[in-house]
């Protein structure tokens, strides 16, 4: 299994809530790379400390055949560059991503995921079948302050 990570991921940097009362978009964008495989984790950036995640969506070019993935966050230190980290599935699990578009709207709990005191990076793991490198895999989530 390998560990991918964004630019934004790779240098650790955080994307900050700009207000406590308002609601925040992160969007981050990842291009798949040549030798990708099933059960690679990808950290696309990092939930900011004391976010909540109201709603999220994933954007794809149709990753290829039987590609699913989970989406969620990803253990260990954000920006921590170990082949040991995982993905869970707290916002999607098993997501299809084999066809160009939308992820329908999430069916988890997204309430269940409580806000941490650190930042705490969110990616997916690639499920079902390799992904067909150069397609892009884009992250939406819309995010709101809570009080800790």
């Amino acid at each position: 299994m390998a560990l991918f990570q964004t630019q934004t991921a790779k240098n650790s940097k955080v994307s900050t809530l700009l207000n406590g009362t308002d609601a925040s978009l992160i969007i981050k964008d990842f291009t798949v790379p040549t030798g990708a495989a099933i059960n690679d984790v990808v950290e696309f950036g990092a939930l900011p400390h004391k976010a909540r995640v109201v709603d999220v969506a994933v954007f794809q070019d149709g990753v290829g055949a039987s590609c699913t993935c989970d989406v969620g966050t990803i253990s260990g230190v954000y920006g921590e560059a170990s082949a040991s980290r995982t993905c869970g599935n707290e916002f999607y699990a098993a997501l299809a991503i084999a066809t160009a578009g939308t992820s329908a709207q999430a069916t988890k709990n997204l309430m269940a995921l409580a806000p941490s005191e650190s930042a705490v990076g969110f990616g997916l793991k690639f499920l079902g079948a390799a992904p067909t490198a150069g397609k892009k895999i884009t992250i939406a989530l819309t995010l709101g302050s809570a009080s800790l």
